[in-house]
């Protein structure tokens, strides 16, 4: 018995300056499975328990974006958790985890994190040089640092962009410090705000512009995804409200000179509770290029 109590005094007193590098800790006998709730957010303080979160990244080793993230022990006591974060193609993304400035390995063992309580990190993108545009994925996951069980895991979408086109009729959007998405590309790119609370807004811009050779004018169709009722949206120019016009697709712009863009504001209001997220999907009323789609999702409780 004596043996047995200096050995757990033992690995009480270096607990944390194991957890501390990452390295994991004896499991204590008699514990209850672990359990735990992954959160993310584009930056900022709000968290959001949805699954997917977007950014546009510009290509290059300096115009990286962050991901945040937030490990919260729901559970009835003390847990170190294992967490991995893994890049589907290590080729094109490179995934960093860090917490504050200090750099983690992308596998790497938490201190014991007390019931209730949160850490968090985030994960940084940076896409490969000269990149065509495309989609990037970057898995996270919280795990059990003894069974390597998966108790809970998010994913990252990075869009690479270059904020630029070649088409007449080229579509973009943007939110916050994001890069805009978009352009000539045949596909959809997404951006995910900062996630609302109930009375809080998210501001999109949408810009079309002519990138081509002549002069156009060009006509926006909206399209409003999914089926949650939390949010009120409006689309404006200038103060005009131009919502039902662009969600019918009969919004046109004046005639652009080649090179010449028009802005307009899209704005999300979180008017009720409920954790669901919506989309809503822009592109150019002849469908030239592939759409850009604004995306919010609901801050947790």
């Amino acid at each position: 018995m004596r043996t047995t109590l200096i050995r757990r005094s033992i690995i009480g007193s270096t607990i944390a300056a194991l957890a501390a590098i990452g390295t994991l800790v004896a499991a204590a006998p008699a514990q209850a499975a672990p359990s735990a709730i992954l959160l993310g957010n584009i930056s900022g303080s709000t968290y959001t328990g949805n699954y997917y979160l977007n950014q546009g990244v510009v290509p290059g080793p300096s115009t990286g974006r962050t991901f945040g993230i937030k490990v919260v022990n729901n559970g009835s006591e003390a847990e170190q958790y294992k967490i991995v974060v893994a890049a589907q193609d290590p080729l094109t993304t490179t995934a960093t985890l860090l917490q504050g400035s200090r750099v983690l390995r992308n596998t790497y063992y938490t201190p014991p994190i007390d019931a209730g309580d949160s850490a968090v990190f985030k994960v940084k993108i940076t896409l490969a040089n000269a990149l065509p545009q495309g989609t990037h994925i970057t898995e996270v996951s919280v795990r059990n640092p003894e069974t390597n069980a998966v108790l809970a895991a998010n994913e990252l979408w990075s869009y690479a962009t270059y904020q630029a086109g070649n088409t007449s009729k080229d579509i973009f959007l943007k939110t916050g410090t994001q890069p805009y998405v978009g352009g000539s590309y045949n596909g959809y790119q997404y951006e995910t705000a900062n996630p609302l609370k109930v009375g809080s807004t998210a501001k999109f811009s949408l810009r079309l512009k002519n990138n081509g050779t002549m002069p156009a004018s060009i006509g926006l169709f909206g399209t409003d995804f999914g089926s949650c009722t939390a949010y009120s949206f409006v689309v404006k120019d200038g103060s005009t409200d131009i919502t039902a016009l662009v969600f019918a697709g009969t919004y046109t712009t004046a005639v652009l000179a080649p090179g010449a863009k028009k802005d307009l504001k899209f704005t999300v209001k979180r008017t009720t509770t409920g954790a669901c997220a919506q989309y809503w999907s822009f592109e150019d009323s002849g469908f030239t290029t592939g759409p850009v789609v604004a995306h919010v999702v609901a801050a947790a409780a």
